[in-house]
């Protein structure tokens, strides 16, 4: 049979209990001010107290142009394949056509009879 893992007597995992709310911290002058700042520059910012904005990365619209040239081919594939699937099955699996077969007295379908109105 097997034997007894042995279990360890030293965890591995700490649990540290936190208070519910956290001490405040001291915040010096320079932090109030570029904080107030950073709200009067960017007002649509959620900034919390002490937080302020260090650099601002502006983005070059030029960087739209592949994701959006790219969603534009795609989607323009997806509706030609969308709107000439029965010539797309044509001509890569012709043998699953129905082959029509002229008989003097009526016509047959290799997938059944064809009613003639």
């Amino acid at each position: 049979m097997s034997e007894p893992v042995e279990q360890q007597s030293n965890p591995t995992v700490v649990h540290v209990a936190r208070p519910l709310e956290p001490e405040k911290p001291v915040l010096s002058a320079e932090a109030l001010r570029r904080h107030e700042r950073s709200k009067d520059v960017y007002p649509f910012l959620n900034l919390s107290e002490g937080e302020y904005v260090i650099s601002a990365v502006r983005r070059h619209p030029i960087g739209l142009v592949v994701p959006l040239g790219l969603g534009t081919l795609l989607i323009g594939i997806a509706l030609s394949i969308l709107f000439n699937y029965g010539a797309i099955v044509v001509l890569l699996r012709p043998s699953l056509l129905p082959v029509v077969l002229l008989m003097p007295e009526r016509q047959l379908c290799l997938f059944g009879p064809l009613l003639r109105p």
